[in-house]
């Protein structure tokens, strides 16, 4: 009868130092959780200032694009507009030229009947 309770004795500290290790693992566990729920929280507030920041940039590049594309418009406008004056000009200038041309030759025409 001794040798079953000796027996029993030692299964006893070997159940007992099992659960103790058990509940070591669990409360480093449970240690280990509560620093990667943390972690979690101020990822997710990091990423939260993150998306508010890409949200503020790509309303700016929006923004930007709109101008840009607005700016454009101008510009080409504005070159259309220009080449039309230079074109009316140049046909002002050879209508110009035309008049001077032909008043030349009535005029040295008259100078030439006159001698």
């Amino acid at each position: 009868m001794m040798e079953t309770a000796a027996r029993l004795q030692s299964h006893n500290q070997e159940m007992v130092k099992c659960l103790n290790q058990l509940r070591g693992q669990k409360t480093a566990l449970e240690e280990r959780i509560a620093q990667q729920e943390s972690r979690k929280d101020t990822l997710s507030k990091e990423l939260e200032k993150m998306q508010r920041a890409l949200e503020q940039v790509e309303t700016s590049i929006a923004e930007d694009t709109k101008m840009l594309n607005d700016c454009a418009k101008r510009i080409t406008e504005t070159e259309h507009g220009y080449t039309k004056v230079v074109d009316t000009l140049q046909l002002l200038l050879m209508s110009a030229k035309e008049k001077t041309v032909a008043s030349g030759s009535g005029t040295n025409a008259k100078h030439d009947s006159k001698q």
